[in-house]
Protein backbone atom coordinates (compact mmCIF):
# COMPACT_ATOMS: atom_id res chain seq x y z
CA UNK A 1 0.00 0.00 0.00
CA UNK A 2 1.15 3.36 -0.83
CA UNK A 3 1.69 5.93 1.74
CA UNK A 4 0.67 9.37 0.35
CA UNK A 5 3.05 12.21 0.34
CA UNK A 6 2.47 15.73 2.02
CA UNK A 7 1.58 17.17 -1.36
CA UNK A 8 -0.68 14.13 -2.29
CA UNK A 9 -2.37 14.19 1.24
CA UNK A 10 -2.76 18.01 1.15
CA UNK A 11 -4.70 17.90 -2.29
CA UNK A 12 -6.65 15.63 -1.18
CA UNK A 13 -7.88 17.44 1.74
CA UNK A 14 -8.71 20.56 -0.15
CA UNK A 15 -10.50 18.80 -2.48
CA UNK A 16 -13.01 17.30 0.15
CA UNK A 17 -13.29 20.20 1.98
CA UNK A 18 -13.82 22.33 -1.59
CA UNK A 19 -16.49 19.68 -2.25
CA UNK A 20 -18.06 20.16 1.16
CA UNK A 21 -18.20 23.45 1.32
CA UNK A 22 -20.50 23.90 -1.52
CA UNK A 23 -22.69 20.46 -0.66
CA UNK A 24 -25.70 20.76 1.48
CA UNK A 25 -24.80 21.18 4.71
CA UNK A 26 -21.99 23.75 4.04
CA UNK A 27 -19.18 24.13 6.31
CA UNK A 28 -20.59 22.08 9.14
CA UNK A 29 -19.88 19.14 6.92
CA UNK A 30 -16.09 20.35 6.47
CA UNK A 31 -15.99 20.35 9.89
CA UNK A 32 -17.28 16.99 9.94
CA UNK A 33 -15.29 15.96 7.10
CA UNK A 34 -12.38 17.63 8.16
CA UNK A 35 -12.66 15.30 11.57
CA UNK A 36 -13.20 12.16 10.09
CA UNK A 37 -9.68 12.75 7.67
CA UNK A 38 -7.01 14.20 10.32
CA UNK A 39 -8.76 11.38 12.29
CA UNK A 40 -7.70 8.68 9.34
CA UNK A 41 -4.63 10.46 9.30
CA UNK A 42 -4.13 9.69 13.05
CA UNK A 43 -3.76 13.58 13.08
CA UNK A 44 -6.81 14.54 15.52
CA UNK A 45 -6.14 16.53 18.18
CA UNK A 46 -9.02 18.71 19.96
CA UNK A 47 -6.81 20.28 22.45
CA UNK A 48 -7.96 20.91 26.26
CA UNK A 49 -5.16 23.21 26.30
CA UNK A 50 -4.28 26.14 23.64
CA UNK A 51 -1.40 27.55 23.00
CA UNK A 52 -0.28 30.46 21.42
CA UNK A 53 0.54 29.65 17.47
CA UNK A 54 -1.31 27.23 17.31
CA UNK A 55 -4.19 27.13 14.15
CA UNK A 56 -7.66 25.96 15.51
CA UNK A 57 -11.22 25.51 13.38
CA UNK A 58 -14.35 25.43 15.75
CA UNK A 59 -18.24 26.77 15.20
CA UNK A 60 -18.83 29.31 17.69
CA UNK A 61 -21.83 30.94 18.57
CA UNK A 62 -21.01 34.94 21.05
CA UNK A 63 -21.94 34.73 24.39
CA UNK A 64 -22.89 38.49 25.29
CA UNK A 65 -26.50 39.96 24.99
CA UNK A 66 -24.76 42.91 24.15
CA UNK A 67 -23.26 41.49 21.49
CA UNK A 68 -26.06 39.20 20.31
CA UNK A 69 -28.15 41.87 20.42
CA UNK A 70 -25.85 44.05 18.13
CA UNK A 71 -25.43 44.01 14.45
CA UNK A 72 -21.98 43.28 14.35
CA UNK A 73 -21.15 40.26 11.98
CA UNK A 74 -19.45 37.00 13.22
CA UNK A 75 -17.74 33.98 11.73
CA UNK A 76 -19.95 31.06 12.83
CA UNK A 77 -16.96 29.09 12.07
CA UNK A 78 -13.42 30.65 12.63
CA UNK A 79 -10.42 29.35 11.99
CA UNK A 80 -8.14 31.21 14.25
CA UNK A 81 -4.09 31.63 14.93
CA UNK A 82 -4.13 31.90 18.34
CA UNK A 83 -1.96 34.32 19.99
CA UNK A 84 -2.81 34.85 23.74
CA UNK A 85 -4.32 32.78 25.99
CA UNK A 86 -7.00 33.11 28.89
CA UNK A 87 -8.51 31.03 31.77
CA UNK A 88 -12.02 31.17 29.60
CA UNK A 89 -10.58 30.44 25.99
CA UNK A 90 -8.57 32.69 23.73
CA UNK A 91 -7.67 35.80 21.74
CA UNK A 92 -5.93 35.24 18.21
CA UNK A 93 -6.74 36.12 14.29
CA UNK A 94 -9.78 35.26 12.32
CA UNK A 95 -8.45 34.94 8.80
CA UNK A 96 -11.40 34.25 7.54
CA UNK A 97 -12.40 37.77 7.64
CA UNK A 98 -9.83 38.52 4.85
CA UNK A 99 -10.38 37.68 1.19
CA UNK A 100 -8.49 34.79 -0.31
CA UNK A 101 -5.57 37.20 -1.49
CA UNK A 102 -5.51 38.98 1.76
CA UNK A 103 -5.38 36.09 3.96
CA UNK A 104 -2.53 34.23 2.18
CA UNK A 105 -0.33 37.56 2.20
CA UNK A 106 -0.96 37.45 6.09
CA UNK A 107 -0.33 33.81 6.20
CA UNK A 108 2.66 34.14 4.30
CA UNK A 109 4.01 36.91 6.09
CA UNK A 110 3.74 35.10 9.97
CA UNK A 111 5.46 31.98 8.21
CA UNK A 112 8.21 33.65 7.00
CA UNK A 113 9.00 36.63 9.50
CA UNK A 114 7.91 35.00 12.88
CA UNK A 115 9.92 32.31 14.47
CA UNK A 116 8.29 28.82 14.46
CA UNK A 117 7.85 26.67 17.50
CA UNK A 118 8.89 23.52 15.44
CA UNK A 119 8.04 19.82 16.71
CA UNK A 120 8.73 16.47 15.38
CA UNK A 121 5.15 16.11 15.72
CA UNK A 122 3.83 18.02 12.81
CA UNK A 123 0.40 18.37 14.50
CA UNK A 124 2.23 20.21 17.15
CA UNK A 125 4.25 22.76 15.24
CA UNK A 126 3.16 26.04 16.48
CA UNK A 127 3.92 29.55 14.73
CA UNK A 128 5.33 32.49 16.33
CA UNK A 129 2.28 34.76 16.87
CA UNK A 130 2.07 36.73 20.05
CA UNK A 131 -0.50 40.57 19.69
CA UNK A 132 3.14 42.28 20.44
CA UNK A 133 4.97 40.49 17.63
CA UNK A 134 1.96 41.43 15.08
CA UNK A 135 1.53 44.29 16.44
CA UNK A 136 5.24 45.94 15.37
CA UNK A 137 5.42 45.53 12.06
CA UNK A 138 3.01 46.89 9.47
CA UNK A 139 3.78 43.42 7.34
CA UNK A 140 1.09 41.96 9.65
CA UNK A 141 -1.31 44.86 8.81
CA UNK A 142 -4.32 42.93 8.31
CA UNK A 143 -4.28 40.98 11.84
CA UNK A 144 -5.73 44.14 13.40
CA UNK A 145 -9.39 43.91 12.35
CA UNK A 146 -9.10 40.34 12.17
CA UNK A 147 -8.47 40.20 15.72
CA UNK A 148 -10.77 38.57 18.23
CA UNK A 149 -11.64 37.01 21.51
CA UNK A 150 -13.39 33.54 21.96
CA UNK A 151 -15.06 31.92 25.13
CA UNK A 152 -14.99 28.02 25.83
CA UNK A 153 -18.92 28.74 26.30
CA UNK A 154 -19.01 29.84 22.73
CA UNK A 155 -18.18 26.25 21.52
CA UNK A 156 -20.69 24.50 19.74
CA UNK A 157 -17.92 22.11 17.74
CA UNK A 158 -14.65 22.05 19.90
CA UNK A 159 -12.02 23.50 18.32
CA UNK A 160 -9.51 20.95 15.78
CA UNK A 161 -5.95 21.61 16.16
CA UNK A 162 -4.76 22.12 12.04
CA UNK A 163 -1.51 20.21 11.89
CA UNK A 164 1.22 22.48 10.35
CA UNK A 165 0.86 20.53 6.76
CA UNK A 166 -2.51 21.23 6.46
CA UNK A 167 -1.93 24.86 7.40
CA UNK A 168 -1.85 26.69 3.73
CA UNK A 169 -5.07 24.35 3.17
CA UNK A 170 -7.04 25.85 5.46
CA UNK A 171 -6.23 29.14 4.35
CA UNK A 172 -6.42 28.48 0.74
CA UNK A 173 -10.43 26.84 1.55
CA UNK A 174 -12.99 29.28 2.05
CA UNK A 175 -14.64 27.85 4.96
CA UNK A 176 -16.09 31.30 6.31
CA UNK A 177 -19.78 31.37 7.14
CA UNK A 178 -20.98 34.76 8.81
CA UNK A 179 -23.46 35.87 10.19
CA UNK A 180 -24.97 39.20 10.27
CA UNK A 181 -23.78 40.47 7.08
CA UNK A 182 -22.85 39.23 3.47
CA UNK A 183 -19.23 37.94 3.38
CA UNK A 184 -17.88 40.42 0.86
CA UNK A 185 -19.40 43.18 2.64
CA UNK A 186 -17.44 42.27 5.71
CA UNK A 187 -14.63 41.63 3.76
CA UNK A 188 -14.03 45.04 2.35
CA UNK A 189 -14.80 46.37 5.94
CA UNK A 190 -11.75 44.35 7.12
CA UNK A 191 -9.60 45.32 4.12
CA UNK A 192 -10.83 49.12 4.65
CA UNK A 193 -9.99 49.05 8.61
CA UNK A 194 -6.87 47.92 7.73
CA UNK A 195 -5.39 50.48 5.27
CA UNK A 196 -6.80 53.17 7.34
CA UNK A 197 -4.60 51.85 10.36
CA UNK A 198 -1.74 51.88 8.03
CA UNK A 199 -2.42 55.46 6.95
CA UNK A 200 -3.07 56.63 10.31
CA UNK A 201 -0.72 54.24 12.75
Amino acid sequence: MTVPNPEQKAKELKELLEETATALGGTNQSYIQLLKYLSQQNSLKVPGVFLPGQMVFFKYKPQTDRFIASDKPYDIFPLVIITDVHRDGFEGINIHFLSSKWRKELFQAVERFLPKRISGDPSLTRLGTTYARLGGSRKFKFFRPCYRRYVRSGFRKRPILIPAEFWEVMVDVDLALFAKGPKQTIRRMTYNSAIRSENNP
